[in-house]
C-alpha cells in the first residue's frame, strides 16, 4: 500500500484524527484500521467528544480503538497547578497568578491568587486553548509594557481585548 510508503518517506512518527467521530462511512472507518495495520509502530490518536461513537457497528475497529484518555477542563485545583507551572516558564523577575503569603511576615513566600484562578476559569470556562491564549497575549503585553509580572488588570485587559477582537497571525 503507498500510504505506509508516503508515511515512511515523509517521517511521519504520529497519525493524529481530528474529530473521528464524524467518520459514518463504514468503509472510511476500514480505511483507518487497514492504515493502522500497515503503518505499525505509528501511533495513531483520534481525538473525540465521544470516542466511543465512532467503533459503533464494527467490533473489530471497536477492539482496536477502546483505549482512550478524557481531557478535563481545567478548573479548581486543576487550573491552579496549571498557572502555577506556567508560571515557572514565564520570563518574569516576579511570580505570576500569586499573592503574598500573609501567614509569615518574616519570610517571604507567596501563595495562589485564589480570586485570579477563578477569574481566569469564569473567562476561558476551563479551556486550554482559552487559557493558553490568554496567558500568551497577556506576555506580550506584559513584555512590551516591562511589567514584572502577569497580574489580575493585565489579565483581565487582555482577556477584553481578545474577545473584542480576532488574534491576529505572527504578532
Amino acid at each position: 500500500m503507498k500510504v505506509s510508503l508516503y508515511f515512511q518517506k515523509c517521517g511521519v512518527e504520529v497519525l493524529i484524527v481530528d474529530e473521528v467521530e464524524h467518520i459514518k462511512s463504514y468503509g472510511v472507518r476500514r480505511r483507518l484500521l487497514e492504515v493502522s495495520n500497515m503503518t505499525y509502530g505509528i501511533p495513531i490518536i483520534c481525538a473525540s467528544c465521544d470516542p466511543h461513537r465512532w467503533t459503533l457497528g464494527d467490533s473489530e475497529v471497536a477492539g482496536r480503538w477502546n483505549d482512550y484518555f478524557r481531557l478535563d477542563l481545567y478548573k479548581n485545583e486543576r487550573l491552579q497547578q496549571l498557572l502555577l507551572y506556567i508560571n515557572l516558564l514565564l520570563p518574569f523577575t516576579s511570580d505570576s497568578f500569586m499573592l503574598p503569603d500573609s501567614g509569615d511576615p518574616k519570610k517571604s513566600s507567596y501563595v495562589i491568587d485564589n480570586g485570579l484562578v477563578k477569574s481566569i476559569e469564569k473567562w476561558t470556562r476551563g479551556k486550554l486553548r482559552d487559557v493558553m491564549i490568554l496567558v500568551v497575549e497577556a506576555s506580550k503585553q506584559a513584555i512590551q509594557e516591562s511589567r514584572p509580572c502577569l497580574d489580575d488588570k493585565l489579565l483581565e485587559r487582555t482577556w477584553k481585548s481578545i474577545q473584542s477582537k480576532p488574534l491576529e497571525e505572527n504578532r
